[in-house]
């Protein structure tokens, strides 16, 4: 799912006055070429933080990825990274505003610096890589079903240590479940794009102990024929699948979202590259996102030592 067609999207652009500022922002900020971040490109070349460092500084080097300053314009958190097609091939630009200062050298006469953590900077720039790679090849990530299958946990999971405090989910064990898996259903057709309706049904059921076969089986009819194709839509259907659901709405869960996650998180809930990174982010140790919150869901999902091998593939 593109940003511009996610629901979150629509909810916060109101009068179209997001897209006009990220307009401005790539045709009014300053580039922040590699003379900016010396000093932390060194310590990312000397460190490595991941197995696809060395694919990702390339497509910095290169241009692909490009780095954005603006003095006057306030981008918002939600929005780290923001992918354009064009003449020159797809871009993606970083707004680093709300991470960084760009400050003036005392030594050097007419030099200036980004101030930012390297942990934070790099966590960007593997961020925005994913979303380049999608935005060129994005079926190298789609057909990576052992990828998904770690994503999709961690997905539901964070939505679910949500729900089961708000909704009190964890005392109706059925309801738990099925809510469970429509969280995994929808990102798996929706967020990661998997076309094969059958094959989205069999990965969504995994890890489901509490409700039968022939109740998935009448869960995923309905939800089939709810014709969910964003994250409104979802949660609208959830009210139907459990009494205690019944108040959920868009507006609220997506405040509950960024206050439990970080606003930086909020696009995670329905653009694959923007919950890509927060995965990444997470891992590295980058406090861009909320860390410790997300890595003790990310910590127990079994197999995910196996999440950068699985990016190796794509990179």
């Amino acid at each position: 799912m593109a940003l511009s067609d996610s629901s979150v999207y629509r909810l916060y652009n109101t009068s179209a006055e997001l897209s006009q500022t990220l307009v401005k922002a790539i045709k009014n900020s300053t580039v922040i070429d590699k003379s900016y971040i010396e000093e932390q490109i060194l310590q990312i070349e000397k460190s490595k933080p991941t197995p696809i460092t060395s694919s990702v500084m390339d497509a910095f080097y290169n241009g692909d990825i490009v780095l954005l300053y603006s003095k006057i314009l306030k981008i918002p958190q939600a929005i780290p990274f923001f992918a354009v097609k064009t003449p020159n091939g797809v871009k993606v630009f970083i707004f680093v505003n709300n991470y960084a200062k760009v400050i003036k050298s005392k030594t050097e006469l007419n030099k200036n610096y980004l101030n930012i953590q390297m942990k934070d900077l790099y966590s960007l720039l593997e961020g925005t890589y994913i979303a380049y790679k999608y935005a060129t090849n994005g079926t190298m990530i789609t057909r990576n079903y052992a990828l998904m299958k770690l994503c999709m946990e961690a997905y539901s999971l964070m939505f679910m240590r949500l729900f089961a405090k708000e909704y009190a989910l964890s005392m109706d064990l059925e309801s738990y479940d099925k809510v469970l898996f429509c969280l995994n259903k929808f990102f798996i057709e929706k967020v990661w794009g998997l076309t094969n309706i059958e094959m989205a049904s069999s990965y969504a059921s995994n890890y489901l102990r509490n409700i039968n076969v022939s109740t998935i089986g009448l869960l995923n009819e309905e939800y089939n024929n709810a014709n969910i194709d964003n994250i409104e839509k979802l949660l609208e259907f959830l009210r139907t699948v459990s009494p205690r659901m019944r108040t959920v709405s868009l507006r609220y869960t997506s405040q509950q979202y960024m206050n439990a996650y970080k606003p930086t998180a909020l696009f995670a809930m329905e653009v694959l590259p923007y919950f890509m990174f927060v995965i990444q982010a997470t891992m590295i140790g980058s406090f861009l996102v909320n860390s410790p919150m997300i890595g003790d869901v990310v910590k127990n999902i079994k197999g995910i030592n196996k999440f950068y091998p699985e990016l190796v593939k794509i990179s």
